[in-house]
Parts: C-alpha cells; sequence; structure tokens
C-alpha cells in the first residue's frame, strides 16, 4: 500500500513534515489514526484466540508495530530505490 498508493515522494513529504512540526501532522503522528486502530484489532483478536501470546497490553504492542512500520517506511524513504518494500 505504502509503494503503491502513496509513494515515494509522498512518504518522503510526510517524513519531512513530521520532522520539521509542520502544523497539520497530528492526523499522521496521533494515536487515534486507522492504522493503529487496525493493528489493535489485529493485535487484540489474536490475543483473545490464544494465537498470540504477550504479558504486554494490546494497546502497547499495536504502538510498537506501529512504531517498527514507520522505522521500514522511514528506511525505505532513506534507501529509495534501494531498498524494495516488498
Amino acid at each position: 500500500m505504502l509503494e503503491n498508493t502513496f509513494g515515494y515522494k509522498n512518504m518522503t513529504k510526510i517524513y519531512q513534515m513530521l520532522l520539521s512540526e509542520t502544523a497539520g501532522t497530528e492526523a499522521v503522528k496521533g494515536y487515534g489514526q486507522e492504522l493503529y486502530a487496525l493493528v489493535y484489532n489485529i493485535i487484540e483478536k489474536g490475543l483473545r484466540s490464544g494465537e498470540f501470546k504477550s504479558s504486554l497490553p494490546p494497546e502497547t504492542l499495536s504502538r510498537h508495530f506501529v512504531m517498527a512500520i514507520r522505522g521500514v517506511s522511514y528506511e525505505w524513504c532513506v534507501r529509495y530505490p534501494d531498498l524494495d518494500l516488498k
């Protein structure tokens, strides 16, 4: 989705805005965003079903996973075009 929908140029602009603390970035960095909800729901379902096991609550796990996703997407922007997200 990042590669085909948002694209490298848009992701680079988003990271530039976040790093310069441009107004209007709360929607991207806030915990209420859709990505957190999606990851949270997956983790919560996995914990309830016993597929995942963790002593950490789903809120903490979802924040950690989103952090990892951001790290990979940032690395993609830094190493583009040599790093393929796939």
